[in-house]
């Protein structure tokens, strides 16, 4: 018998007997990093200014990063990221860091450690630069805020020109008492008002319509006050409420019986709230100071402003966090017949002691009203109306205050909406954001109140605006206007139908936002918590607060 040919064959092979077993190439990937070199931001001396670097894989096969290095420069250069795996034709970017070390250029370098094709690594120069206190550059080109290794946040405030199109740009430091965020720059709002959940209704603060509302935010929470009628006469009440606008304690009741009326402002301050409430004389109405902490606690009882006048009016107050003090502006009628009422400036301290004397805001010759203070950068901002009668025009007019109340510079008219210069019905208001200003204005020149925004540096000049807020066709009172993280939330009452007015709130960034109605109402305030607003109303049910539009 002839025997069988031996045959070798793979068992459960998919190969055909005979046939020879070939690998599959091995494909790799390809890595570069873009910008590079990358250049950071520039940033004050101790500041940290951060840069983000892409690294892309260009390849079919994918790659992995398994160390990221500052290789020169350290520790001045800083980079975090764990190892990472890039799919095919994809990108991770990463972050690098750099904590100003002195004056001038500064040089590093990142090795990147891969496995691709052009591996084992990457490197990528870097490159950043020390600025000083005082920098002059060109206009258009303002550093960015950026966070100091104390935990404070440094912004570069607008200056005189240097020459031509460069101006000076001066550092200001802000503490932040809840830490700076390393992104934006700025002081971060405390995570635990973010997220949670709205109040599903208004919560009612009062029972019966009061004279006036003021709504304000320090921290975790809001302050209210309010003045009512009582048995016992006039009062002011002030209410602490948590983000949610939820009672955290019962109303306090400030010097019963002596107050009343509704001149009332609120500020949030780093240790509370300071607190301006009418008083009412025999002869007399003034104005009274307050300090208020956190818990609620009366730190500093009411204390009179001003007794050299006939009357104290339309207060507006203002925290300067650098100094951790007060400012309020008011009104000041003269005793002397036929004189001209005033706008004049005060400070406070963080104790509630006055500090030192008023400073007169306004021209002396120039009848005054509704002054709205704000402070911003290092400086204060008032924002005044020129108060005449038809067939005469008012006007808005702006004046810069240095911390301590110092005029510096003259008068300036803040330029009108369309129609010329307004003829205000009702006041304006102004808000700081950064080193400047917003400003919300009326203007009767249509035939009808409409509201108009603008922003201000600290020397009243125009960097944006006028925008038109309202419809032409519509009939405005009672604006208010509070910063938000990206601009800032307008408010007013519209009274186009009089007998149903309804509060309104729209946001103001690069254009101004859809207006979002609120329901009837006849007096409003807005407070922001940092990522979105409360709103407090009066109307036939008293006075009565939402967490959020």
């Amino acid at each position: 018998m002839r025997p069988w040919p031996l045959l070798f064959c793979l068992p459960l092979s998919a190969l055909h007997c005979g046939e020879t077993k070939t690998e599959p190439p091995l494909v790799f990937g390809k890595l570069s990093a873009n910008p590079s070199p990358l250049m950071l931001p520039a940033g004050p001396v101790g500041g940290r200014v951060l840069a983000s670097l892409s690294i892309r894989n260009d390849a079919s096969g994918a790659a992995r990063v398994s160390a990221t290095t500052i290789t020169m420069g350290a520790p001045d250069f800083t980079v975090s990221s764990d190892p990472f795996s890039i799919a095919p034709f994809s990108s991770q970017n990463i972050t690098v860091a750099l904590t100003v070390p002195a004056e001038g250029p500064v040089t590093g370098e990142l090795t990147i450690t891969h496995d691709g094709s052009n591996g084992p690594t990457l490197v990528v120069p870097l490159s950043g630069e020390g600025l000083s206190q005082t920098e002059c550059f060109p206009c258009n080109a303002r550093p960015p805020p950026t966070c100091l290794a104390n935990g404070s946040s440094a912004e570069y405030v607008l200056g005189p020109a240097c020459e031509g199109t460069l101006c000076t740009f001066q550092q200001v430091e802000t503490p932040c008492p809840s830490g700076c965020s390393a992104e934006s720059g700025r002081c971060t709002i405390p995570s635990n008002t973010c997220g949670s959940p709205l109040a599903p209704a208004p919560i009612g603060l009062t029972t019966m319509p009061p004279d006036g509302v003021a709504l304000a935010w320090s921290g975790e929470g809001y302050g209210a006050v309010w003045s009512e009628p009582s048995a016992e006469g006039p009062r002011v009440l002030f209410q602490r409420l948590n983000g949610r606008g939820e009672r955290l304690l019962d109303p306090i009741d400030l010097a019963p019986g002596k107050n009343g009326g509704p001149e009332v402002g609120i500020a949030g301050g780093q240790a509370g709230f300071g607190v301006v409430l009418p008083v009412i004389g025999t002869d007399e109405e003034g104005l009274a100071f307050a300090l208020i902490g956190k818990d609620g606690t009366v730190l500093a009882q009411p204390t009179p402003i001003g007794t050299d006048v006939r009357y104290l009016r339309a207060p507006s107050i203002a925290y300067n966090p650098t100094q951790k003090e007060f400012g309020v502006a008011y009104a000041a009628a003269p005793r002397t017949p036929g004189l001209p009422t005033q706008i004049r400036f005060v400070r406070f301290s963080a104790e509630g002691q006055r500090l030192g004397q008023f400073t007169t805001v306004s021209d002396p010759l120039t009848n005054a009203a509704h002054p709205q203070l704000a402070f911003a950068g290092d400086k204060y901002g008032v924002a005044y109306e020129r108060d005449v009668s038809p067939p005469a025009t008012g006007g808005v007019l702006w004046v810069p205050l240095d911390a301590t109340g110092f005029k510096l510079g003259p008068e300036v008219e803040v330029a009108p909406g369309p129609g010329g210069v307004p003829y205000l019905m009702s006041s304006q208001a102004l808000a700081g954001k950064g080193d400047g200003f917003g400003l919300l204005y009326s203007n009767q020149s249509t035939g009808f109140i409409n509201l108009y925004f603008v922003e201000l540096t600290a020397a009243g000049q125009v960097t944006r605006g006028p925008l038109t807020v309202t419809d032409v066709s519509g009939t405005t009172w009672q604006q208010v206007l509070v910063p938000s993280m990206t601009g800032f939330w307008a408010g007013w009452i519209d009274v186009t139908n009089f007998n149903q007015p309804q509060r309104m709130v729209a946001p103001i960034s690069d254009v101004v936002g859809p207006a979002l109605s609120q329901g009837v109402g006849a007096e409003l305030s807005l407070a922001p918590n940092g990522c979105d607003l409360g709103i407090a109303t009066i109307g036939a049910e008293g006075v009565q607060l939402r967490a959020a539009p």
